[in-house]
């Protein structure tokens, strides 16, 4: 393992050479506690609009892709279906801050490439045209990016890969698929919906649902409704919603819904 400057961005890049993987460390950022910060795993198509540069890949090849994006380094990147997301973790770290300068449970952010670092300078160029407090830099070179998540202790990963999110699930980390909208997000406000049942709350109703159907399910609810609702049977949600109650009134909005119920404001 070895550590050495990245153009001019001052980054360190630390190169794993029994894997290939090359894990590149944003030293302009104060890294995080990773004890205390909820991590959220990206993926580069996720954050950009790379469907043009994708589909190069899959037609012409690695090589063919990687020239492409050394020729355009210095062409920023479109904005992908994330980007406002990211926008809206980074404000919501920035206001925590400044209630207090010592808080520990922020956000951090990581990317993950299945591309080469030589054809990733474009990716992190990009980040610093749009300003995007990226703390890691993860080019995997082919690698299914699964299989770093746990060594990351990623709470969240969201990709434009079907694969990549369907591998992650199977590891039992949190995962979503995203999915090119035109509809964008706002930056200036973080809004997170949760499903009720099996991630909040215990997943009795679902069970209830797949041996009796929906009639079963609504008495069930209907002779329990003063009884609380048992645990999640997830060990580790992926972000603690108490913790994030911190944010309310303000950049942070939560709801809570699911198939049965109303939809509650948590």
């Amino acid at each position: 393992m070895r550590t050495f400057e990245l153009m001019p961005q001052r980054l360190d890049r630390v190169l794993k050479m029994e894997c290939k993987v090359e894990v590149i460390v944003n030293t302009q950022l104060k890294q995080k506690d990773p004890k205390e910060a909820i991590t959220i795993a990206i993926s580069a198509r996720a954050l950009f609009d790379m469907e043009e540069e994708h589909e190069l890949f899959l037609s012409e090849g690695v090589e063919e892709f990687v020239n492409y994006q050394i020729t355009n380094e210095s062409v920023p990147l479109k904005e992908g279906i994330v980007y406002p997301f990211i926008k809206a973790i980074q404000m919501v770290n920035n206001k925590l801050l400044a209630r207090d300068p010592e808080e520990k449970q922020l956000f951090e952010i990581m990317l993950l490439s299945t591309h080469s670092a030589e054809g990733g300078v474009r990716i992190i160029n990009s980040i610093n045209y749009y300003g995007l407090e990226i703390s890691k830099f993860c080019f995997l070179n082919g690698t299914d990016p699964s299989k770093y998540l746990h060594s990351h202790n990623v709470k969240l990963f969201l990709s434009a890969c079907e694969s990549a999110v369907c591998n992650a699930l199977k590891k039992g980390i949190p995962a979503a698929l995203m999915i090119h909208q035109q509809y964008q997000t706002a930056e200036s406000q973080l809004k997170v919906a949760f499903d009720g049942d099996s991630v909040l709350f215990s997943d009795e109703a679902d069970v209830v649902f797949r041996e009796k159907g929906l009639d079963g399910v609504i008495k069930y609810e209907k002779d329990l409704e003063h009884v609380p609702i048992g645990e999640s049977p997830r060990s580790q949600s992926p972000v603690d919603v108490s913790s994030l109650m911190k944010f309310s009134p303000g950049p942070f909005e939560g709801v809570c819904h699911d198939s049965w119920r109303d939809e509650k404001k948590v």
